[in-house]
């Protein structure tokens, strides 16, 4: 069907498969109605700190897209931005475009909200431990303390706590703002006999339950058979792990899902409601795979560790992978140097990609002073200069006729 307009989705970046979900159930369904899908994302989740070094400033320009695109309306993955100034920069764009848009877990005065319900996620998960494996004494490790859809997280907790008439006060409640620190901190209280054991623990993202199972485990805790463990999210990391981990997907082809037909309906179209809903995916964290519920098998552990060590190694090589492309490029003396150290710069790209180089009609660059360079974000028009297309590990480049 022949596209009648573009939806333009903006992230900071797309590192794993939850964002590719969120963005795929957008394209699956905006197709249905007509529309093209367009994702505008930088390649880095900066931090406010580093949005004033020179590096970030020409990766974050690709947000001027919003101004110069031709767009009919706008998602806004506000949540998984590190930056709120640059959240801000970005909503102050979308205002000014006066088009419409969709924001996602942000509140502010411009533009519809969506959020998928958080308190089921970690209910489910805290209801698996409790109805299936017999948990009375559960911790939570939450998000961010006072960051709403964190705070819904943990009150879906304490509800199934409450629901099955077990105690839930605040000494078993832990803020570990998404991240390692906090449950590797927890992890070592518990072995070092700083913390009394629970039965298990409900964490708010899977990369918290990583942390914990691995560092538990290398203190001699064993998971699941000393203490169980869920996480949440559904990412690619709880199916890399020597022990598989029990977590609850599904929030981001919701939010999604939400965020569309919120959008079509500002456009003046009628989409259809059909649920989508979160579910829990078993794993042997909880404790299902000493019950004979799933089968546990040391080879497929190994296997699992071996993905989750390469997995870990392709994270840091991307990371590292960007710096050197950006230093290679900020070293190109005229356009001929661009040109060719793009095509050098594109087997650290992964395979089956398209890859294209467009620069500003003002392009311009001084050898001689590094500091002068373009700074005023991107054109209406910009130049093709080069592409590569890399397929089946082989890589066919070519130069567009001017």
């Amino acid at each position: 069907m022949e596209s009648i307009g573009r939806i333009a989705v903006i992230m900071p970046h797309i590192s794993s498969n939850t964002e590719t979900s969120f963005i795929d159930v957008i394209h699956t369904r905006a197709a249905q109605y007509g529309y093209d899908t367009i994702v505008i994302s930088g390649v880095i989740n900066y931090v406010d700190q580093q949005l004033d070094q020179v590096y970030s400033k020409g990766q974050t320009n690709i947000y001027d897209l919003i101004l110069h695109g031709s767009f009919d309306g706008f998602i806004f993955e506000a949540n998984i931005f590190c930056s709120e100034r640059q959240r801000r920069t970005i909503l102050d764009l979308l205002h000014r475009r006066n088009i419409p848009c969709v924001a996602v877990n942000y509140e502010q005065p411009y533009f519809p909200v969506v959020s998928a319900e958080e308190n089921v996620l970690l209910y489910l998960a805290a209801q698996h431990l409790i109805n299936e494996h017999g948990c009375r004494r559960l911790w939570c490790i939450g998000g961010t303390k006072g960051h709403t859809p964190s705070e819904e997280r943990i009150s879906g907790f304490r509800g199934a706590m409450e629901e099955s008439g077990l105690p839930c006060d605040d000494d078993c409640i832990f803020y570990g703002n998404y991240w390692r620190d906090v449950p590797h901190r927890i992890a070592l209280d518990i072995a070092d006999g700083r913390l009394e054991k629970p039965d298990g623990i409900v964490c708010g993202s899977d990369i918290m339950a990583v942390e914990l199972c691995r560092t538990l485990m290398s203190k001699g805790i064993k998971v699941p058979e000393d203490i169980k463990v869920t996480g949440c999210d559904g990412s690619m990391i709880s199916q890399t792990e020597r022990v598989s981990l029990t977590t609850v997907a599904g929030q981001e082809r919701i939010n999604g899902f939400l965020a569309l037909n919120e959008l079509l309906k500002a456009m003046g179209r009628q989409p259809e409601d059909s649920p989508v809903v979160p579910e829990l995916i078993i794993g042997e964290s909880c404790g299902c795979g000493d019950r004979g519920s799933i089968r546990r098998s040391r080879s497929l552990s190994d296997t699992r560790e071996y993905a989750g060590v390469m997995f870990d190694i392709l994270e840091q090589r991307k990371t590292s992978s960007q710096g050197e492309i950006i230093r290679r490029m900020s070293e190109c003396k005229d356009l001929y140097d661009v040109t060719g150290t793009f095509l050098g710069c594109c087997y650290m790209i992964p395979t089956g990609v398209r890859a294209e180089l467009c620069l500003c009609e003002d392009w311009c660059r001084e050898p001689s002073d590094p500091s002068v360079y373009r700074r005023g974000g991107l054109p209406d028009k910009m130049l093709l200069a080069i592409e590569a297309c890399y397929e089946g590990g082989r890589a066919d480049e070519g130069v567009p006729d001017p």
